[in-house]
């Protein structure tokens, strides 16, 4: 029995068979690039005291999300 058969993300305008895994890596790197560039906001604001400090904890963790979709792509690949 297909995943795609049991009417699993149906009303979302896909099926589970038909996706790829290009398809799910690019908005799954945003979602990263985007959680990565509000956190370290967050973190400098709560561990620095200002907003401007996150600034560097924000590079820090959308670089390492690049670099680990990135890693994974080229192993999975």
């Amino acid at each position: 029995m297909n995943p795609g058969d049991l009417g699993l993300g149906a009303g979302f305008g896909f099926s589970i068979g038909s996706t790829s895994v290009e398809e799910l890596s690019r908005p799954f790197l945003y979602l990263l690039i985007v959680q990565g560039f509000f956190a370290g906001l967050t973190i400098g604001k709560l561990a620095e005291g200002s907003v401007k400090a996150g600034l560097k904890h924000s590079f820090i963790l959308v670089a390492l999300s690049y670099l680990v979709s990135t890693g994974i792509k080229a192993f999975l690949g």
